[in-house]
C-alpha cells in the first residue's frame, strides 16, 4: 500500500488508542503522513481543552508523524473546488477542502471516517481509504 493521509479524525483516534488503527498503519508500506490543516485543528482542540497534558500530545505525535505543509497549488486548486462546490450547492467545510487538495496535489490517500465530506473530492481525484 502506498502512503496515506491521516485526517483529523483518525489522529485524534490514534491519540486516544481507539480502534485497531496500529495495525492497519504499520500495513502502508510508503509511510503516514497528516497535514498542516490537521495540526492546526489538533492543537486547536488541544488548547481548548481542559485536560492536561493535550498539547504535548499533539507535540509528541508531530515528532512522530510526517507533517504536509499546504503549498500555492494546493490553495489554487481548493479556490476552484470550493468554487464549483458552492455552484453546485455542495458547499463543503473549506478545512476538508485543503486537507483534499494537499493529498489530490501529491496523489496521497487520505484515511477518514468523514467520507460524507471527502466523498464530494472524489471527482477531483480525491482517494478515501476506509478501515
Amino acid at each position: 500500500m502506498a502512503a496515506i493521509c491521516l485526517d483529523t479524525d483518525i489522529v485524534v483516534d490514534i491519540i486516544r488508542g481507539k480502534g485497531i488503527l496500529s495495525d492497519y498503519i504499520s500495513a502502508t508500506s510508503g509511510g503516514t503522513c497528516t497535514t498542516s490543516i490537521t495540526m492546526l485543528e489538533l492543537y486547536y482542540g488541544a488548547y481548548k481543552s481542559s485536560r492536561q497534558g493535550d498539547v504535548a500530545l499533539v507535540d509528541a505525535l508531530s515528532a512522530d508523524l510526517a507533517i504536509i505543509d499546504i503549498g500555492y497549488q494546493d490553495m489554487k486548486l481548493a479556490g476552484r473546488i470550493m468554487a464549483e462546490l458552492e455552484k453546485q450547492g455542495k458547499k463543503l467545510e473549506f478545512r476538508d477542502v485543503l486537507i483534499g487538495t494537499i493529498c489530490i496535489n501529491r496523489r496521497i490517500s487520505i484515511l477518514t471516517r468523514n467520507r460524507k465530506h471527502f466523498r464530494r473530492l472524489k471527482e477531483y481525484g480525491l482517494v478515501i481509504e476506509s478501515i
